[in-house]
């Protein structure tokens, strides 16, 4: 007889800010009995959300492959019966947990400095509700001061250990309007730290914190750093006028671009030592990368110029408040998904133990992909539709994405599927279509894909046609084309699932944005792989479905029936059909993220339907856990997607960027510029374009310069190189340049 599980719904209540809800960090948490005190005050346990506890090295590779966001860890903490929900802070959250103990008097009033802070920020009752726990910008490492001979205890986390979270917000934060606040009160909290921690100054850098070193660039273009530069005096005193250069230097990531308008601001004032002195100045700065300091950024000289007067609507200063830490955050990557509570848990988790490479992503995917074709087509959601699911996977070879079909494969098999190999054409995949559900896996589906715009492969055309049809075929009977002396066939329901794998390049060969469009990418679940996946040490054991997975499975063949919604997760549908709706209209008809959006609900539905089958085969509902964690799938993937399009698909960013720097570089060979430095001028003569004369007209942020020119180079069409002047008279000089090889 299974155990009764206690369910704890009262932490479906709870609610975050805003700016916490989505950081990957979350945990659930209980109180347990210390082993090695009985009678003491019980722990507070962190556990992930699929029940195990919280082990090995805090914010390792395992641990973070394990947290999760603030919704899943909630309804997770509600469904499994446990206390509550709790944060760990990561240091690239750029966040600080402020942990007050026994601050609260029995009349409630606290202590002034804790209330000013708790005024101005999100703040909340500690559980015992003696304490006050509240977040803020900033890092000020992991330090503890107890409550002995101070009026209160004092703790901050800001990359170990976690918090816990109650939601039971204090009234400052309801009075006020905080619920969505996460200030930056340095102000305040340094010299509390100061003087609790007895630091030696207000923030002085960790070497623990991930982001010292790592400060995000602006993302400004050529042309609006030399518009700020415009309104500064060349000659302001010499510890100013570095920092320019070193904000230069970082967002121009060292290269000639900042050195250059750098020079060309400096020689316009009495105190301009030289070009080469400025050269060795500029090279000098190579040598605080690694030296533990945080980097000057672009956000000083943006802070400088609007206190000199300056104003321009394209280049936002307004924010900036601190000059050697800017309010700019980095361009987040791709974020994992913990694999949702239960078979799926359990199956990713004996997968990525046992893989070569761990692909956490497109493990994932994989196994989502296979439990659809577990569904079959006898399980359906209220309009009909079936449950099957196209996955996408772009990893480079070697990466590890044989082990991730064997096992999206032995799901299948156990599931009773019907496995399809590589389809050699669009009637040899209506010819192989049957009852029941289908599992397709094509280890290089770049090579069917591109085969589309072969013109002498209308075959092989065929197949995107049918791939197109057979995503919403399930939905009804399809009938097989007419074949000489054969009738027509009848299939019920034919539920097609789709895995395919490719190399990035290939793949964005095969590709463009018009497949978005055309509505092939659209319906496909993205998944794009570590390159860098370490080997795991030692010997692995064979992946293999124990006799529980398989039990689960095999008993799905005999599942049918509608699934039905519970009440908040048919309101939360509503919802989104309002707010999907409404961003669609906000976006252009042929943008990406447009297309993405009118499909979003769909996918998102046959995933949370998926979950639901494997969760209650005999009555499944669709429960706001499933279409939660469906929802955060079909984003992280659209995200991914559009980042693929960016890096490697004909047509997008970086492409159409290289274009645009490979018509200026050859403008301007062909007819040069009148004014231009004398190192550059001899450049143009030799048919080399330097890079800075490029910048200046293509009105690109340096980032997007350079993968430009990568992008370059990486297709032979153009080369990047230093060019050295050394004329007959004085001393040389040097500028980094672009070329075509087929024109020296």
């Amino acid at each position: 007889m299974e155990s009764v599980v206690t369910i704890a719904p009262q932490n479906l209540t709870v609610e975050a800010p805003a700016e916490l809800r989505e950081l990957q960090g979350w945990l659930i948490w209980r109180l347990e009995p210390d082993a090695s005190n009985p009678s003491g005050k019980p722990l507070k346990v962190p556990y992930y959300v699929d029940g195990g506890k919280r082990y090995g090295k805090q914010g390792g590779i395992e641990d973070r492959g394990r947290m999760t966001t603030f919704a899943a860890a909630r309804d997770a903490a509600a469904r499994r019966g446990f206390t509550g929900v709790g944060l760990a802070l990561m240091p690239e959250f750029g966040i600080t947990a402020l942990d007050f103990d026994n601050c609260v008097d029995a009349q409630g009033n606290l202590p002034p400095v804790v209330r000013d802070i708790a005024s101005q920020t999100y703040a909340e009752y500690s559980p015992s509700g003696k304490g006050i726990r509240a977040f803020v910008r900033g890092s000020y490492g992991n330090h503890k001061s107890p409550t002995e001979g101070n009026d209160f205890g004092f703790e901050v986390f800001t990359s170990n250990g976690f918090v816990t979270f109650t939601g039971n917000a204090m009234p400052y934060t309801d009075i006020l309007g905080l619920e969505d606040t996460v200030a930056d009160l340095d102000h305040i909290v340094a010299p509390l730290c100061a003087a609790r921690f007895r630091a030696t100054a207000p923030r002085v850098p960790d070497p623990e914190d991930f982001m010292v070193g790592r400060e995000p660039r602006v993302g400004l273009s050529a042309t609006q750093m030399e518009e700020l530069l415009s309104v500064l005096d060349p000659d302001m005193p010499r510890e100013d006028w570095i920092k320019v250069g070193m904000a230069l230097h970082h967002e121009c990531e060292g290269d000639d671009t900042g050195f250059y308008i750098w020079d060309e601001w400096s020689a316009q004032g009495a105190k301009y030592p030289s070009e080469e002195a400025l050269r060795t100045q500029w090279d000098s700065f190579d040598r605080r990368k690694g030296s533990g300091l945080p980097n000057i950024t672009m956000a000083t000289v943006m802070k400088m110029a609007k206190e000199a007067g300056y104003r321009d609507p394209r280049v936002d200063i307004s924010p900036v408040q601190s000059a050697d830490l800017p309010k700019v955050e980095a361009t987040p990557s791709p974020p994992l998904l913990d694999p949702f509570p239960g078979f799926m848990a359990d199956v990713t988790d004996l997968a990525l133990a046992t893989a070569h490479r761990r692909q956490p992503a497109m493990t994932v995917l994989g196994v989502m992909v296979a439990m659809a074709s577990a569904c079959g087509s006898k399980i359906y959601l209220p309009d009909g539709m079936r449950l099957n699911l196209y996955g996408l996977c772009a990893a480079p070879t070697g990466s590890g994405k044989d082990h991730i079909l064997h096992v999206s494969g032995e799901i299948a098999r156990a599931a009773g599927a019907r496995r399809l190999g590589e389809f050699a054409s669009g009637a040899g995949l209506e010819d192989a279509l049957c009852e029941g559900g289908m599992f397709a896996s094509i280890d290089e589906i770049a090579h069917v894909l591109s085969a589309r715009g072969d013109h002498s492969g209308q075959h092989m055309r065929d197949v995107e046609k049918m791939l197109l049809k057979l995503f919403s075929a399930s939905k009804a009977e399809y009938y097989t084309r007419v074949k000489a002396g054969t009738a027509s066939r009848c299939v019920p329901n034919p539920s097609l699932n789709l895995i395919g794998f490719a190399v990035p390049s290939k793949l964005g060969e095969a590709l463009t944005e018009g497949d978005i469009a055309s509505g092939l990418l659209n319906r496909m679940l993205i998944a794009v792989g570590d390159g860098a996946a370490r080997p795991q040490p030692g010997l692995r054991e064979k992946f293999e479905l124990n006799a529980r997975m398989i039990s689960k499975l095999e008993a799905l063949r005999f599942a049918s029936g509608a699934i039905t919604f519970s009440v908040r997760a048919a309101q939360r549908v509503e919802e989104l059909n309002v707010e999907l709706y409404d961003a669609e209209q906000r976006l252009p008809e042929e943008a990406p993220e447009r297309l993405l959006l009118s499909r979003k609900l769909e996918k998102a539905l046959r995933i949370a339907g998926v979950l639901s089958v494997f969760d209650l085969p005999g009555s499944p509902q669709i429960e706001i856990a499933h279409l939660d964690w469906a929802i955060n799938l079909v984003e992280v993937s659209d995200g991914m997607l559009l980042r693929f399009i960016e890096q490697h698909m004909h047509g997008g960013k970086v492409q159409a960027n290289a274009a645009k720097v490979k018509g200026i570089a050859h403008a301007i060979l062909t007819a040069p510029p009148v004014k231009c430095r004398p190192t550059e001028a001899q450049a143009l003569a030799k048919g080399y374009a330097p890079v800075s004369l490029v910048a200046n007209r293509c009105h690109l942020n340096v980032s997007d310069m350079k993968d430009a020119i990568a992008q370059l180079e990486m297709r032979g069409d153009m080369q990047k190189t230093t060019f050295a002047h050394a004329p007959t008279l004085g001393k040389g000089s040097k500028c980094d340049v672009i070329y075509f090889p087929t024109e020296l």
